[in-house]
């Protein structure tokens, strides 16, 4: 009884510091780098920004984001790709820190155990050459006029599959990378992002 129950700690502590270490499928994704030629899924998980820096405009009635609202920035994002704007993300309201789901709403639940790529908050594009890169505007949503919060380049070059992040002038933004030729389902799950 006494051995059964070791092995089964030993088992236990195994399981522990392989995943710690190592997952699954991916667990050498977490560091190979992009691959030119490959398709990648790029999935926006969390955008933080700083606080609006003060105003010195006559029109500025607050140094708030929203002059009439809550004064958190009601963030979204437009990726831009080959010169093209290739997403335009859904609105996260009175935040300074928005989260995204890797999934659209809607029929999310009903399809994560079948094709998730068809659902996926985010786009795919190819790594065609080094110099190959995306870019992302975050924009605060206003009523009349949206404000642009910053700018962030990213070279394919930088980016890993598994979980990136980057910081740019105070702009946080992590990013899921996914090769379209593996399981899309099974590294967001070994990931934590969906269940």
């Amino acid at each position: 009884m006494k051995q059964k129950l070791n092995l089964t700690k030993l088992l236990l502590f195994f399981c522990v510091v392989s995943f710690l270490g190592s997952c699954g499928e991916v667990e050498s994704s977490h560091s190979r780098p992009a691959k030119i030629g490959d398709n990648y899924y790029l999935i926006i998980t969390q955008i933080q920004v700083p606080p609006r820096p003060p105003q010195n405009s006559d029109w500025s009635i607050t140094s708030n984001w929203d002059d009439l609202g809550s004064g958190a920035p009601d963030i979204f994002y437009k990726m831009t790709y080959k010169g093209q704007i290739h997403y335009t993300s859904s609105v996260a309201d009175d935040t300074i820190h928005a989260s995204y789901s890797p999934i659209k709403l809607g029929f999310a639940n009903s399809i994560m155990t079948k094709n998730a790529s068809q659902y996926v908050e985010g786009a795919m594009v190819n790594f065609y050459n080094k110099e190959a890169y995306v870019d992302y505007q975050i924009i605060d949503k206003d009523t009349v006029d949206n404000d642009s919060i910053g700018w962030m380049r990213i070279p394919f070059m930088d980016l890993k599959e598994g979980l990136n992040t980057f910081v740019e002038d105070g702009i946080i933004i992590t990013l899921v990378v996914v090769n379209t030729k593996s399981d899309i389902n099974k590294q967001l799950r070994t990931l934590g992002l969906i269940s």
